[in-house]
């Protein structure tokens, strides 16, 4: 019987597959079966085996995890691609995803009740993301960096970043949505709220959480007030699944 994300609307059903684990010729022959002929077409194209084997664990995620919740074959599952590129399930049957990936870890955000974005960095990517610094934060999120220790500096980066990512991600709008007119707040022991130009959004809609996955910061952005439960489904696609919060 398909499960249920939750009983309600403020838990958000994170399934997090590491490439890694996800390996051996017989599994990656199956994800390969999983795909549609546009998937495997993209999957072909990657030049290293690497990004492909990424590919090909992040599509088996997604449509391994959206059968969790519909009586739907993995290999069955369509997707088409809003205005600005992001995938969408055809036809709708309720169910909202996001999808992140690295080459060490893929993630896939689900809710029935609220739209949603997720994204995922590797911490030891805070250097880079520093070194663009002036052209993805605002003037006062780069001032409030630069008073912070070089470790903290370097956690913020992270954190403001995902968390920017996953908000431009539940907008459905990605890198047309300039990052520099998206800010976010902190409050003392809160999480980060997401502070935009009155043109784009008041930031009110959204609520934010980040959690910590080995080694990995998730930021997720969720439509609605209020406090934001995760649920955590470690898996390897097609394999086995661990469960916790």
């Amino acid at each position: 019987m398909p499960r249920s994300v939750s009983n309600d609307d403020a838990t958000v059903d994170l399934w997090v597959a590491r490439p890694a684990s996800a390996s051996g010729a017989e599994l990656v022959a199956r994800y390969r079966a999983l795909l549609s002929p546009d998937e495997a077409e993209r999957a072909a194209g990657f030049r290293f085996e690497e990004h492909r084997h990424e590919f090909l664990v992040t599509r088996a995620l997604v449509r391994t995890t959206l059968s969790e919740y519909r009586e739907v074959a993995p290999a069955d599952w369509r997707f088409a691609k809003g205005e600005y590129g992001r995938p969408a399930i055809t036809p709708p049957c309720g169910l909202h995803f996001n999808l992140s990936n690295t080459a060490s870890l893929v993630v896939c955000a689900v809710s029935e009740h609220r739209e949603l974005g997720v994204d995922v960095e590797h911490l030891a990517r805070a250097a880079d993301i520093l070194e663009v610094a002036d052209t993805v934060f605002t003037d006062a999120e780069i001032a409030a960096l630069r008073t912070l220790p070089p470790a903290d500096a370097r956690e913020r980066a992270v954190t403001l970043w995902t968390c920017k990512e996953a908000y431009m991600k539940a907008r459905g709008m990605g890198m047309s949505l300039p990052p520099k007119e998206i800010s976010l707040r902190w409050g003392d022991g809160e999480a980060p709220r997401v502070l935009v130009a009155s043109a784009l959004d008041d930031g009110r809609a959204w609520m934010l959480r980040t959690i910590d996955v080995d080694g990995h910061r998730v930021a997720l952005c969720v439509q609605g007030a209020g406090l934001v439960r995760v649920a955590i489904h470690d898996v390897v696609p097609l394999q086995h699944t661990t469960e916790g919060t």
